[in-house]
C-alpha cells in the first residue's frame, strides 16, 4: 500500500501543499450562509409573532467551515469555492429524515426536500425513474447543441467581418482613402453580436442555476 501523507513528508511537498492551501484561502472570500430547515411548510411562512403565540421555536446550530465532517483543508476549500453548502446540507438532511424544507437567505431560494424522497410503488417507479432521467438529458443535449451552434455562428461571422474589414482597410490605407467610416461602420456591425452572447451567457445561468457550469458550456 502506498502510504501518501509518508511520502510527501520525505518529498517535502506536505508544506508546499499547506503553502498552496493557506495562499488560496487567503484570495477566496469568506462565505457564511445561511440556512431554515423545518418540517412542515406552514411553519415557514408564519410571521414571527404568530410563532411566540403558538410557542414555535427555532433553534440556532451554527458550525465552523473548519469543522472536520468537511474534510480536509483541500476539500473545504472546494466546498466554499466551487460545490457549496447547499449540496452537503441537502445530501445530509435527505440521508437522515429524507423529508421536509431548506431555505437558503443568501439566495432566496426554497427547497421541497419531502418531493425528492417520494418515489411511486411498483413497476411504475423505474418507469417514471428512466422517463425522467431521459427528459433531463434530452433537454441539457438540446440546450447544449443550440447553445454550441449560436456560438459557433456569432464566432464564425465575427470571423468573416474581420477578413473582410483587414482587406478593406488594406485597400484603403493603399489608396490613401479616409478610414474614419470604415471604422466606425465594422465597430456597429461588430457590436450587434455583443448582446447577442450576453443574452446566451445569461441563459445559461438561469437554465443551469450555476455560473461556472454555465459558463463552462458557453466556452466548450
Amino acid at each position: 500500500n502506498l502510504d501518501v501523507p509518508k511520502w510527501l513528508r520525505i518529498l517535502h511537498l506536505d508544506r508546499l501543499n499547506s503553502y498552496a492551501v493557506h495562499w488560496l484561502e487567503r484570495r477566496s472570500k469568506a462565505f457564511e450562509p445561511t440556512y431554515l430547515y423545518t418540517m412542515e411548510k406552514g411553519y415557514f411562512l408564519l410571521p414571527d409573532a404568530a410563532k411566540s403565540r403558538h410557542n414555535i421555536r427555532t433553534v440556532n446550530i451554527s458550525i465552523s467551515a473548519r469543522h472536520p465532517c468537511f474534510g480536509n483543508r483541500w476539500q473545504q476549500l472546494l466546498i466554499n469555492r466551487f460545490v457549496g453548502y447547499d449540496t452537503i446540507l441537502m445530501n445530509s438532511l435527505l440521508h437522515q429524515p429524507g423529508k421536509g424544507y431548506l431555505y437558503n437567505f443568501q439566495t432566496k431560494e426554497f427547497y421541497n426536500l419531502t418531493y425528492a424522497r417520494e418515489l411511486p410503488d411498483g413497476s411504475a417507479r423505474v418507469g417514471d425513474y428512466l422517463v425522467t432521467k431521459c427528459g433531463v438529458l434530452m433537454m441539457s443535449l438540446f440546450v447544449f447543441f443550440t447553445t454550441t451552434m449560436s456560438v459557433s455562428f456569432t464566432l464564425r461571422e465575427t470571423q468573416t467581418r474581420m477578413l473582410k474589414f483587414t482587406v478593406q482597410l488594406q485597400h484603403h490605407a493603399r489608396h490613401r482613402l479616409p478610414t474614419f467610416q470604415l471604422i466606425f461602420v465594422h465597430v456597429i456591425e461588430s457590436l450587434v453580436f455583443v448582446p447577442i452572447m450576453i443574452g446566451i451567457l445569461f441563459f445559461l445561468f438561469e437554465f443551469y442555476d450555476d455560473q461556472l457550469l454555465a459558463f463552462m458550456v458557453l466556452i466548450l
